[in-house]
């Protein structure tokens, strides 16, 4: 797979922290990172299972979500949009998913 990422998407992806930090204006690749991360990591550990948090389903809609089925491979993985998952052939699923603050 040929996939264009910047110096810093690399370190993201390449890091082997527990958590990494990745911080940026609107515009700086951090969702585009997340994603490229998150499918290396589907098809390098089958049957892994991975979610990518956001506070609305517009956010993921117009951005994760829309990027990913124009990037995602569909030789190898299948979307299904009612339930916002990725399922990969090797049974990794990477799941889209609201994030919501406990009160």
């Amino acid at each position: 797979m040929d996939i264009d990422i910047t110096e810093k998407q690399e370190a993201f992806i390449n890091s082997t922290a527990f958590e990494t930090l990745f911080g940026g204006a609107a515009g700086g690749g951090k969702s585009y990172g997340q994603l490229v991360d998150a499918l290396l990591y589907a098809l390098n550990y089958p049957k892994s299972k991975q979610i990518i948090f956001r506070r609305t389903f517009t956010d993921l809609e117009k951005s994760l979500i829309r990027v990913s089925l124009e990037f995602y491979p569909k030789e190898i993985s299948q979307y299904n949009s009612s339930k916002h998952i990725w399922k990969f052939k090797n049974g990794s699923i990477i799941d889209f998913r609201l994030y919501r603050q406990r009160k």
